[in-house]
């Protein structure tokens, strides 16, 4: 009994290290240096963007805060990633409005990725539409 105990539980202890592909949204004042500089560099320009941090971390900064006179805002609504084989697939959504003065839409965000293997492919969809990412960088850490 003890031996199936011990079984049981080491089986939950090496299930516990087993890495999953998640991702979080967090705020761009807390990125390092050299992702900052990054943000620093595309915040003009509306898009997708993705920089990679190592061989296990991957940014996606979505950036639609700038608005041309007599065009409408966009802004995004949900956040998913998916692993497929060799490939991670990055969907979002975004809508648009008039109203760019509202403070409750999310005009960008920076969402952190930890892959749980190694992606030879990388594709964005855009309310279901494959996208390009406007600018892929990253560090060599």
């Amino acid at each position: 009994m003890k031996k199936l105990l011990m079984l049981v539980g080491l089986i939950f202890l090496l299930s516990g290290c087993n890495s999953n592909l998640t991702y979080t949204e967090i705020n761009s004042g807390k990125a390092n240096k050299d992702l900052r500089s990054f943000l620093e560099v595309i915040d003009d320009e509306n898009g997708a963007y993705l920089y990679y941090n190592g061989e296990k971390e991957i940014y996606i900064f979505l950036n639609g805060r700038n608005v041309q006179q007599g065009d409408k805002a966009a802004y995004f609504t949900k956040f998913d990633v998916e692993g497929d084989g060799d490939t991670l697939n990055v969907f979002y959504e975004v809508a648009y409005t008039e109203d760019d003065s509202n403070e409750n839409l999310k005009h960008q965000a920076l969402y952190k990725i930890r892959q749980d293997q190694k992606y030879d492919k990388i594709q964005a969809f855009a309310n279901g539409a494959e996208v390009p990412f406007e600018m892929v960088s990253g560090s060599g850490k």
